[in-house]
């Protein structure tokens, strides 16, 4: 079943309109906008002056906002140490101070820290197969709670990014036990295949993935019911798992094959194995998802994996025997901890070239964390002989190893906590969103129609304003960078509990142009006040919101190409019909045609008591095609892209459609700016909107506000 969507109350045709690239007329904050502009830009200054008097009605002193604190919250970094009895050395990050030693239960070798940063989970294999638990640590004051049973030789942790629950994998018992934070109570065990001996969870929190070392599979893991589906084969013992930022592809290192199985999330589907070094046994994905890096132990290498194609590229030499690897937040750096040299290698991931090792203490295994904000790195280094282990600090800016700490003793693993400001405030994760779209690829100068997925945690619905959506998303590379605003208005929307859904247009057109030659580095417009496409290369579809209600998802890479030749002339709306499609065509050659030309449809069936001869209409983006008795009757259009055999477009002039169409185009200004233009293939008519907005405000610069065709005096086919 689909999920509900945010309701919000109808959009009245000329605001709707307003979300789509075209000119502004309207001064901004005592000057000009410096040429061709989205509308929403136009209105940013009043929108500023809204957005700092309304906002989620429910967010003060209600569950998923957190004040702000006093003092500011330092980050610590916890250092578990494989000792009986065992411990947990808290790290000062500010000053690399370690704190006295909590006590936990004998042989921890496994870390993680909920997102809200309040509890860290230990975990312990204790002295046998069958002695495994999770000690939390309340991080406020370092204080271990009560010790957690679960499954034998737990190995390793993860936590949904709600932080509503833990997962432990339990190497000698062949299952995973969930843990629920909020009681620190271990639920049922989920059986999975034999040795698992790692976990990855995608960012929306919905799947567990879990590598089963003996049996060569993964097994997914609904959260939802905690209920194991059916395990995917992948390569000899996977012993690695990483998961792009959106969530699409999880990557699993197979050690003994010396692969890397891509698996689509969406089917659970393994793809082509992708072939690496010898014995792959660490794999780490940029934030941007573009590239995923494999350390290989018996070839000393690190394969980088163009995500989009799933295409190894030149393996990166570094230092013997690869064990870890981590990237900074910003995915400029990866470093690579290698156990033969004793070195972490840098390698900047823009170019792919290994930076100068780095030297930290001698270990028979490593374990790499960095700080929120990118600035440090820890290395933790077991003993090799009797001794005790260390602890090198990494200033990334420099790559520079600090003194090492040594106030620790056998440590295995490292996780730090979130740093919080004192002026921060800090959102719980009680909105998530997701982006989801049709395509990863694009012709320049078309658009796509996605999803947000937005999962509302609080139990109740939660109620905002903004101004006809919450959400845009734009297209954006280092070199392109769209102006992004909303439109100044008050509409009451509401996000109800659980999972809803609310639909974004993705341009790949540029937000503004000049309408003369060139200037302020925009690009000249088109004809008919068009936008001029972006070019053709890599681009990130961003997620952006009127204001903060839910954390931002990781971009997706989306590929612009170029429009093929003649593709834009298909794609006009004529007085018989859309581009083939034509009026009196049964249904099913008419959505074939239309779906070439526009893609799937946003909403596939609204039936309705219509009259005229229309029984229902099937909707695009800003299109409404409309059938009766199984025919292509007409449309309405208040979209962008699609434009008459003429040239016309939605948002052009009233003097640009008098120059188009001359005599043939008649006003009706009693009728509230009704417009018709005789066409050798049937009549075009619909609405216009004035300059203030108002339908009876009609002259030469006002706007086209719909296209319409079909049968005359339909009440269908008039907005």
């Amino acid at each position: 079943m689909d999920p509900p969507k945010i309701t919000r109350p109808p959009v009245p045709a000329d605001l709707a309109e307003r979300s789509r690239p075209r000119r502004v007329t309207l001064a901004a904050l005592g000057g000009r906008w410096p040429g061709w502009v989205p509308p929403l830009a136009a209105a940013a200054a009043v929108a500023a002056v809204i957005a700092g008097t309304v906002g989620v009605s429910s967010a003060l002193h209600r569950p998923g906002v957190i004040p702000p604190a006093s003092p500011a919250r330092q980050a610590t970094a916890y250092v578990v140490n494989d000792t009986s009895p065992g411990t947990v050395t808290p790290i000062r990050t500010a000053t690399n101070t370690a704190l006295a030693p909590v006590k936990v239960q004998p042989h921890p070798d496994a870390i993680a820290i909920i997102p809200d940063g309040k509890t860290a989970y230990a975990v312990s294999t204790g002295k046998s197969n069958n002695s495994g638990t999770v000690t939390p640590i309340r991080t406020a004051t370092n204080t271990p709670l009560t010790p957690i049973k679960v499954g034998g030789d737990p190995v390793a942790i993860a936590i949904t990014p709600d932080g509503r629950t833990a997962y432990v994998v339990n190497l000698a018992s062949g299952t995973v036990t969930p843990i629920r934070t909020a009681t620190n109570t271990a639920l049922a065990p989920v059986k999975v295949g034999s040795s698992p001996s790692t976990i990855a969870i995608t960012s929306d929190g919905t799947t567990a993935y879990v590598a089963n070392n003996d049996s060569g599979t993964v097994t997914p893991i609904r959260t939802a019911t905690n209920t194991a589906l059916a395990p995917v084969k992948v390569g000899g013992h996977p012993n690695a798992i990483a998961i792009t930022p959106d969530g699409k592809t999880a990557y699993v290192a197979n050690n003994d094959s010396g692969t890397v199985t891509p698996i689509r999330t969406a089917t659970n589907t393994a793809l082509a194995p992708v072939k690496v070094g010898g014995h792959p046994n660490a794999i780490a994905i940029t934030p941007d998802g573009e590239t995923a890096y494999v350390a290989s132990l018996a070839s000393a290498t690190v394969t980088p994996i163009r995500t989009a194609t799933n295409t190894p590229l030149t393996p990166i030499k570094v230092g013997g025997a690869p064990w870890t690897i981590a990237i900074t937040p910003d995915g400029t750096t990866a470093y690579v901890a290698s156990l033969a040299s004793a070195t972490v290698t840098p390698i900047r991931t823009a170019t792919n070239m290994p930076l100068a090792p780095i030297k930290v203490g001698h270990s028979a295994r490593y374990t790499i964390a960095i700080t929120a904000d990118g600035k440090t790195a820890y290395v933790a280094s077991p003993p090799v002989n009797m001794g005790r282990g260390t602890v090198t600090t990494i200033r990334t800016a420099t790559n520079t190893a600090l003194t090492p700490i040594k106030a620790v003793d056998h440590p295995m693993a490292i996780a730090i906590t979130p740093r919080r400001g004192p002026s921060s405030w800090r959102r719980a994760p009680a909105l998530s969103a997701r982006l989801v779209l049709p395509s990863q690829t694009m012709a320049a100068g078309s658009s796509m129609t996605g999803q947000v997925l937005v999962d509302n945690h609080t139990g109740h619905a939660i109620h905002t304003f903004g101004c006809v959506s919450l959400f845009q998303v734009a297209l954006t590379s280092r070199s392109y960078q769209p102006t992004v605003a909303w439109a100044a208005c008050l509409q009451r929307f509401t996000i109800p509990p659980g999972l809803s859904r609310d639909r974004v247009t993705v341009w790949a057109s540029n937000s503004q142009c000049s309408p003369a030659r060139p200037r302020h580095g925009l690009r000249p417009c088109l004809p008919g006040e068009r936008m001029p496409p972006l070019p053709p290369g890599t681009y990130h579809a961003r997620l952006f919101q009127a204001r903060p209600l839910a954390r931002i998802p990781p971009a997706i890479t989306v590929r612009v190409i170029p429009a093929r030749p003649g593709s834009a002339a298909a794609a006009r709306l004529a007085g018989n019909g859309i581009g083939r499609a034509r009026f009196g065509q049964p249904q099913s050659q008419v959505l074939t045609e239309l779906g070439k030309l526009l893609g799937p449809p946003v909403r596939p069936y609204r039936g309705s008591g219509y009259g005229c001869g229309v029984d229902h209409t099937i909707a695009w983006p800003g299109l409404q095609a409309y059938f009766g008795h199984g025919r292509f009757t007409g449309y309405s259009y208040r979209g962008t892209g699609l434009q008459t055999t003429a040239g016309l477009q939605v948002g052009d002039s009233i003097r640009r459609a008098r120059r188009l169409y001359r005599s043939a185009l008649r006003l009706s200004f009693e009728q509230s700016g009704a417009w018709f233009a005789r066409t050798p293939s049937g009549q075009l008519d619909g609405f216009t909107y004035g300059r203030s907005g108002n339908h009876t405000d009609i002259g030469p610069g006002s706007s086209i506000a719909t296209i319409d065709a079909g049968t005359v005096g339909c009440a269908a086919l008039s907005p």
